[in-house]
């Protein structure tokens, strides 16, 4: 076996792109006779310079070098010279004069090595001189070769979706792979991190798009969400930790009167496909709730019956604690609390696997003073006594 590698650099294809060559203009060569039965032509790719493992597909992230490789190939005894290399995307590859070797086995390898910015697929064409009786040229279609760029915004057959950058965190990953909890469509594509809350809501949190603090756009994270509070409070943002992510998230108003609580925020609603769940509720709009409860409303563990106001407990198995944190360099109200499937603060019994929530922090309304005995006759000797002077007053008029 003979094998020949002649490397090409960039500047050399652009300078060869054009059209292909009629081979009836190749001196001593007259298309027609028959010599595409006994060679073949293969195009692979590689990101090794000298071709290394050749395959006719490979995934790769943008501005990496990728070889081409183009083998020619026979079965039969024969001479031929390849006259020209025409690949559709890349140009002239190679210009007239390779004599590839006499047996029943042979090749001869020509490479061209280019740094690959966007995906391509690559069909080349080779004129060829049989130099051996009956003499002639034949043009002959090589395979087609891909690259297919992860990055660069076209979704090719092995990716699960491209956005046009190689980062993960953001629904696709480096390697053009759908994140977990996350959809991706469109082209380049568009990833929703599930939480039925749309990214142009959650970047409204603040001016970092980040409503806990934690240096990553919510939009981008699956267990946390924002969304405006339902009386306009500022804004309102949900962080757990369950592994299926935050579902069907929305602030609402109250679906019933609580007389005795204020919510300055309205209420939350969210669900939650896990069995337990550590959850932290960020209030984007105030810096402190002193002495808020947290108050649910739904039907309530165990009986499971018609739906009603209550307070979820500071000790277990909800563990609610009222405080403050730091986010984005402002003070922020917060509340932790933890939920298991089918206890107090779910609103259905545990064999659906889902927590159902919709609550708030309550703050209550102070009521009326009562008066005392003594209070309630003196201020009824103040009610006769007016009504005395009144009448004494309307006596004297008259």
């Amino acid at each position: 076996m003979k094998r020949r590698a002649i490397p090409f650099t960039l500047a050399t294809i652009l300078l060869t792109f054009g059209a292909p060559v009629d081979s009836e203009a190749i001196d001593g060569c007259s298309l027609g006779s028959p010599i595409t039965n006994t060679v073949v032509l293969t195009t692979t790719v590689s990101t090794n310079p000298s071709c290394g493992v050749l395959t006719d597909t490979i995934l790769m992230h943008p501005g990496l070098d990728v070889t081409f490789c183009y083998d020619i190939a026979a079965t039969n005894a024969v001479t031929v010279t390849v006259e020209t290399l025409f690949d559709d995307v890349l140009g002239f590859i190679k210009f007239g004069g390779l004599t590839l070797g006499v047996g029943n086995n042979f090749e001869g390898q020509i490479t061209a090595t280019i740094p690959i910015t966007f995906t391509r697929t690559s069909v080349v064409t080779a004129t060829i001189h049989r130099d051996v009786p009956p003499v002639g040229c034949g043009n002959v279609v090589g395979n087609a070769a891909a690259v297919l760029v992860c990055g660069d915004g076209i979704v090719s057959p092995n990716e699960g979706c491209d956005d046009g950058n190689n980062a993960s965190g953001d629904g696709c990953s480096a390697n053009c792979l759908v994140e977990t909890n996350f959809t991706c469509s469109g082209q380049p594509s568009v990833c929703d991190d599930g939480d039925d809350v749309a990214p142009a809501i959650e970047d409204a949190v603040n001016p970092f798009m980040d409503g806990n603090g934690d240096g990553i756009d919510d939009k981008y994270q699956p267990n946390v969400t924002s969304v405006p509070a339902a009386t306009g409070q500022g804004y309102i943002t949900l962080e757990t930790d369950c592994a299926g992510g935050n579902k069907n998230v929305a602030a609402q108003g109250l679906p019933a009167p609580d007389p005795s609580f204020a919510y300055p925020f309205g209420l939350l609603t969210f669900e939650l496909p896990c069995q337990q769940a550590h959850i932290t509720i960020y209030y984007n709009g105030t810096t402190s709730l002193p002495g808020a409860e947290y108050r649910k409303n739904g039907p309530m563990a165990p009986l499971f019956g018609p739906p009603q106001f209550y307070t979820l407990p500071t000790g277990a198995p909800t563990n609610v604690v009222f405080g403050t944190d730091m986010v984005q360099g402002q003070q922020v109200a917060k509340v932790d609390f933890d939920l298991t499937n089918g206890l107090i603060g779910d609103d259905t019994p545990a064999a659906d696997n889902t927590i159902f929530d919709q609550g708030g922090p309550g703050l209550r309304i102070a009521a009326a003073p009562a008066l005392s005995s003594w209070g309630l006759v003196l201020a009824s000797l103040l009610l006769i006594g007016a009504a005395f002077f009144g009448l004494r007053r309307r006596e004297t008029w008259s």
